[in-house]
């Protein structure tokens, strides 16, 4: 059978969305987790809430393989923007 792959957007860069993904990345899946955002900003966030994380540049032409605790595949896109974690950016 072959492990589906679900592309997660971490969301508004200053919100919860990148610490949501960073936590549904502790766990183990059946299938291949990819997060959309800034992999340095992941790792900023990773660091405060002290999880381990270790990010990885997403290649599309790898084959799907079960996501494993503790790591995550990024499609990298960086914000254009300072980020500070509560304040939002309209830009």
């Amino acid at each position: 059978m072959a492990i589906p792959r679900i592309a997660i957007t971490t969301g508004e860069p200053a919100g919860i969305g990148p610490d949501i993904t960073i936590m549904a990345a502790q766990q183990g899946w059946n299938a291949q987790l990819v997060a959309i955002g800034d992999i340095e900003l992941l790792r900023e966030r990773a660091d405060a809430l002290k999880l381990p994380l270790s990010l990885s540049e997403f290649d599309e032409a790898a084959p799907p393989v079960a996501h494993r605790a503790g790591e995550l595949l990024v499609l990298a896109i960086e914000v254009q923007e300072q980020v500070q974690a509560g304040a939002l950016n309209p830009r």
